[in-house]
């Protein structure tokens, strides 16, 4: 009996020997291709960086930027890309001398490919920046571009003599009767009827805006009227995020993203007495003024700032209230919001606005 018991054993052997083997191959399999898959799954990367950041045409061949916000990018390294899309043309710049660009940082880039080649432009031309993470092929940041091939000497310190201290006299104390108490007569109690229960029907859905080529509110305008203000350009930090309810706005309305302003007025319409806070987004400026009153102020009419929010507070009686809203984009992303509370409802944009004339 052991003996044919040691003949069993000498013949499992060579079967156990076997699938030991193929156990541990299988093991040595599983483990390779774990580690491969969790190498490529994305989901295991770290998330790509997000940065709010300011481009624009520097001079002929250079472009400026500037890193407002978000995560530090490292552009030293092969894990992030940066590409200059012109008219469907990828352009890959060589970006490696920003190296690590963190808030605060402002740098140059040159216009140059990969190879050095200078990428030609044309005044005019527009172009998509866009910073790429290679890791988890994700955008970083996007931003229109329009260029107008060579330094832009409107904001170059001596030549834009409109916003030199004492030359710019329309926001100047005592300058602008407008809004000087007692000069309006149309916002004094008593004497602007068109507020008076009753007259609703003269007033139309929507605010009118005004839009004009150049900061400056003047010129020959585009008018459009919209429900509501929320516009934000399509950049990842603000239309992507924000919502927009025109898309990269405001080409559609007056063919550019750059260099523009434009003015809004129109009525609010209030349905209880009660203090109103407003919230005004925008990137660059922005001023909110309500029967007269401002608002919403910027520290002067040169101030530029990256997205910022500000707020106002003000009583406001039941019935329809003349309400201007005044904005400027200079370079980067374009952004106007404007929202507002009460005791009586949280945090929402304005849609209780409206006009007495149908926009030409």
């Amino acid at each position: 009996m052991s003996e044919n018991l040691l003949k069993n054993r000498a013949g499992l052997a060579p079967l156990i020997g076997t699938a030991l083997m193929l156990a541990i191959v299988f093991l040595i399999v599983a483990l390779i291709a774990s580690a491969f898959f969790a190498g490529n799954n994305p989901d295991n990367l770290d998330p790509a960086p997000l940065a709010d950041l300011r481009v624009y045409e520097y001079n002929t061949s250079t472009l400026k930027i500037e890193h407002r916000g978000g995560d530090p990018i490292d552009f030293s390294n092969s894990t992030t890309s940066v590409i200059l899309d012109m008219a469907g043309k990828n352009n890959l710049l060589e970006a490696s001398n920003l190296e690590v660009l963190k808030v605060g940082d402002t740098k140059l880039l040159p216009l140059k490919d990969r190879k050095g080649n200078l990428i030609p432009i044309n005044a005019g031309d527009f172009a998509t920046f866009k910073v790429i993470d290679l890791r988890t092929k994700k955008p970083v940041f996007i931003q229109n571009i329009r260029f107008m091939n060579g330094i832009d000497t409107e904001y170059q310190p001596g030549n834009d003599t409109e916003y030199q201290p004492g030359n710019d006299t329309e926001y100047q104390p005592g300058n602008d009767t407008e809004y000087q108490p007692g000069n309006d007569t149309e916002y004094q109690p008593g004497n602007d009827t068109e507020y008076q229960p009753g007259n609703d029907t003269k007033y139309k859905p929507g605010i009118v805006g005004y839009y004009y080529q150049g900061t400056h509110f003047n010129g020959p305008a585009v008018k459009h009227t919209d429900s509501r203000l929320k516009f934000a350009e399509n950049t990842y930090l603000a239309a992507s995020i924000h919502g927009s309810d025109i898309q990269n706005w405001p080409y559609g309305i007056l063919n550019t993203l750059d260099t523009f302003s434009v003015v809004y007025e129109g009525f609010i319409k209030i349905e209880q007495n009660s203090s109103y806070t407003f919230y005004l987004t925008s990137d660059d400026w922005a001023q909110l003024y309500i029967d007269g009153t401002t608002v919403i102020k910027e520290p002067s009419s040169s101030a530029r700032h990256p997205i910022t929010t500000k707020t106002g507070t003000i009583y406001l009686p039941a019935g329809y209230h003349k309400i201007r809203v005044e904005m400027r984009e200079y370079q980067g992303t374009s952004i106007l919001f404007l929202e507002w509370s009460s005791e009586s409802f949280s945090k929402c944009f304005v849609d209780s606005l409206y006009h007495t004339a149908s926009p030409n």
